[in-house]
């Protein structure tokens, strides 16, 4: 039974001074340092959305960016949009996170960033809505399509 115990006691202060060594130690990333996928943000001109959320696009052009808490150098951002006859992308001098949006025409466009931390990976989309009722006033018609060809090449 001694002997037990002290081979408990043991293993204890191994796992306590390897864990003091691991906590102290400059060369490894705590998993708190990694932003999840929940804590990235699009904004529109300033104003902040989660993803998932639908935002409607009121004006020509849009700044969008997507930020996190944590933003690293080495982050790389690439835009895709499912409709670019709806919504069109335009990179800008500002970096990969950040993109003009340009609205082409009525209906809505599922705009995805992918983003690239390190060894990690993360698909965020959100929906943007195209005013239909300004575009009805303007030419007197409104046409909301989708085409599901260039959606599931997205997915794949």
């Amino acid at each position: 039974m001694r002997k037990a115990k002290r081979i408990g006691i043991f293993l204890a202060l191994c796992i306590i001074s390897t864990a003091a060594i691991y906590l102290t130690s400059n060369n490894t990333a705590q998993a708190s340092e990694i932003p999840r996928p929940d804590e990235y943000y699009f904004v529109f001109n300033g104003q902040q959305k989660q993803a998932g959320t639908e935002y409607e696009m009121k004006s020509q052009n849009v700044r969008l960016n997507i930020t996190a808490g944590t933003w690293e150098p080495e982050t790389e951002v690439t835009w895709v949009s499912s409709e670019p006859g709806v919504v069109t992308l335009e990179p800008t001098e500002f970096g990969s996170n950040f993109v003009n949006m340009v609205r082409k025409g009525p209906g809505y466009s599922t705009i995805t960033a992918v983003v690239k931390h390190g060894s990690y990976t993360y698909s965020l989309s959100c929906l943007v809505k195209i005013n239909l009722e300004f575009d009805y006033q303007k030419t007197g018609m409104t046409v909301a399509t989708t085409t599901q060809k260039r959606y599931l090449l997205l997915m794949k």
